[in-house]
């Protein structure tokens, strides 16, 4: 529940909101001149996403061509809103090969105390970056699993278990030299962005731009936090907690003078981290609307068929006997709405999306919505980020994608199919909402009368769902 407000907590939760929205408009002007969208208040939404997520702590992946500022996007964001000059993080990052071993970016030992190992940079920072990331094989993704999820990362038996920060993946499209980010990855990946180039007619009338990137680094803190970070090492027996307690206390020192440096140089206010501590318990506190919630719920019955249960690699559509799919192989549905979610995708949707209190969509949706300046979650904010949250976790049947593909390449596939996906569920729950909030109603009192009624007259999948439910609870 969220807790109550009291006057210091709104004065520095007001101070973070501008300080983040001042800085979102820097690097929207400044460093990343992707297309605006009025949904983002007017930021590119591959800006946009990536501020979320570095807000959230959450993890994603930067998709696009090669030299379209991907990693230097999650770059600039984490040096901005961490504090922390941008050669460090430059520095800290790791980078994907054929060649690389966990000794390339978690840890490796001290070569005069073999049983001591020394952290590298990139698992200690509140960011960490993979550039080109699906140049990993997929072997070597595999030791990354809990980096991604969890923060955690183990070397020699010894576990580091780092504050919940953002991760970011940067993957070139396939060019022969990358890999398949495997499964396990793609779902514990938060949400996907496509960078692409700079409309030409973004630079017209604009003239040298206020801010680049040598004004958010500084060479002496860059040598101090660089030696600091070089020399963190533990051995058997020693307290790894302790160890990287008193990192982030050495760090936080050197990112509070590089905080004074910013803002007497450039103008530039970062958020403190006791700022940042409040913008994520404010997001995780977000109150979510009653219409949100029953649109939640509407949204993610789509996702499973109530009858077929959900996909695997094995059965990836409905079976033949199951009414969902005579709707689709009938024809019966117009071009435009090839039937419910679940008979447009031919893998499953993840509970990492899905659940309602830690799920991409729920997190990202919160916090989407606490950055738009709202009170409270709506299901405008939910459709808003739907897409990106799923495109990069699922596959569309060859019927929707033939029905929906875009009439120009200049869109990803996968997105802008997710984009269209979102749309058609959010209209039809607008259409059923009435019924909808009846079903939970129903269920919620055991009105099993009221169901059976329901799933009469309306045969969406969240009446199926509720009753299926009822009749469980029943037995």
């Amino acid at each position: 529940m969220p807790s109550e407000k009291n006057p210091d907590q709104t004065a520095l939760l007001d101070s973070a909101r501008k300080k983040i929205s001042d800085l979102s408009s820097v690097i929207g002007d400044n460093f990343f001149l992707g297309l605006p969208d009025v949904k983002f208040n007017r930021l590119p939404p591959a800006v946009a996403i990536t501020i979320i997520t570095t807000l959230t702590g959450g993890s994603q992946i930067l998709f696009g061509n090669y030299g379209r500022g991907k990693t230097s996007l999650a770059e600039d964001i984490s040096s901005l809103i961490f504090g922390v000059p941008l050669s460090v993080v430059q520095r800290a990052e790791a980078h994907g090969s054929d060649q690389a071993a966990p000794e390339s970016y978690i840890a490796v030992p001290v070569m005069k105390d073999l049983d001591r190992i020394r952290w590298k940079p990139h698992v200690l920072l509140p960011a960490r970056i993979f550039d080109e990331f699906n140049r990993l094989p997929e072997r070597a993704q595999v030791h990354y699993l809990d980096g991604v999820g969890r923060g955690y990362y183990e070397y020699g038996g010894i576990l580091l278990r780092t504050d919940k920060g953002p991760f970011f993946g940067t993957a070139n499209w396939p060019d022969g030299g990358n890999n398949e980010l495997i499964p396990p990855i793609k779902d514990r990946i938060d949400s996907a962005v496509v960078v692409t180039g700079v409309n030409p007619a973004q630079e017209l009338g604009k003239g040298a731009r206020e801010f680049n990137e040598e004004d958010i680094d500084d060479k002496e803190i860059s040598d101090q936090m660089n030696r600091v970070l070089s020399d963190v090492t533990v051995g058997p027996g020693e307290s790894v907690s302790e160890m990287y307690a008193s990192l982030k206390e050495k760090m936080e020192e050197l990112s509070s003078r590089f905080r004074v440096v910013l803002s007497n140089n450039l103008g530039l206010k970062v958020p403190k981290p006791n700022e940042l501590a409040a913008v994520r318990k404010a997001m995780k506190e977000m109150p979510v609307s009653k219409d949100a919630l029953g649109f939640r719920y509407f949204l993610n019955s789509e996702f499973t068929c109530p009858n077929c249960g959900e996909k695997t690699p094995e059965h990836t559509s409905c079976s033949e006997t199951c009414h969902y799919f005579y709707e689709i192989s009938s024809g019966s549905k117009s071009a435009s709405d090839q039937g419910y979610a679940f008979s447009n995708l031919t893998t499953h949707v993840s509970s990492r999306v899905t659940d309602p209190t830690s799920g991409a969509l729920h997190t990202y949706s919160a916090a989407y919505a606490w950055l738009m300046g709202d009170s409270v979650v709506e299901p405008k904010h939910i459709a808003a980020i739907m897409p990106y949250v799923l495109w990069h976790r699922v596959k569309f049947t060859e019927r929707f994608t033939a029905a929906n593909r875009p009439t120009t390449n200049g869109r990803n596939l996968e997105l802008y199919l997710s984009e269209v996906l979102a749309a058609q569920i959010l209209r039809r729950y607008e259409d059923a909402k009435p019924e909808v909030m009846n079903a939970i109603d129903a269920l919620t009192k055991g009105d099993g009368k009221t169901l059976e009624r329901l799933v009469r007259t309306h045969d969406h999948p969240s009446m199926w769902h509720a009753k299926n439910l009822y009749d469980a609870l029943r037995v």
